[in-house]
């Protein structure tokens, strides 16, 4: 069976066929591609030799944690956001910033006990049989019998910065082309 994988990306279509790549590389190469922009962008997931290794949370990463129903998209129509309150200054000088990506509302639950309570949760079912728990870059998601619990660690900051300077570059690459007079 050929794993592969396609996703439209401005305009392109993207396509990697996981048979074509020796097997010795598969789960590097496929680690290095979760891990990476374009893979968080995507969400996407494959079969591989070797299940990906999630390492355990800890709740002093975690900038905010969801529990609602699984299927839904993630707006809080379905379900509630958390948020860690050390990471509080951080969010609201970002929500200051206009350049910043918008990711939080200005209105928070900040909720130790319950982002602490997902987070335990979370990492219980990390080495489960069933594989409930998957990972990608900055994000957990566990789901059970139609719910779902995701946590958000403070690699999303990082992801938003990259995000914000490939923008920016973008931009100004639009209003200064290379060799224009």
């Amino acid at each position: 069976m050929a794993y592969a994988f396609g996703e439209i990306v401005k305009g392109f279509y993207f396509s990697l066929n996981f048979d074509v790549v020796p097997k010795a590389e598969r789960v590097p190469l496929f680690n290095k591609l979760i891990r990476s922009e374009l893979g968080c962008a995507i969400q996407f997931s494959l079969p591989t030799d070797e299940p990906t290794v999630c390492e355990p949370l800890k709740v002093e990463d975690v900038v905010k944690v969801y529990e609602g129903q699984a299927g839904t998209c993630r707006c809080g129509c379905a379900g509630e956001y958390y948020y860690n309150p050390a990471f509080d200054a951080e969010i609201n000088a970002r929500i200051a910033d206009p350049e910043k990506i918008p990711r939080y509302p200005e209105k928070r639950t900040k909720s130790l006990a319950d982002v602490t309570r997902i987070v335990e949760l979370i990492n219980s079912h990390l080495k489960d049989e069933f594989k409930t728990v998957t990972c990608c870059a900055d994000s957990y998601d566990l789901e059970i019998e139609g719910r779902v619990w995701t946590a958000n660690t403070k690699e999303m900051f990082a992801f938003d910065d990259r995000i914000k300077a490939k923008r920016l570059a973008e931009n100004d690459s639009v209003e200064n082309p290379v060799g224009a007079a």
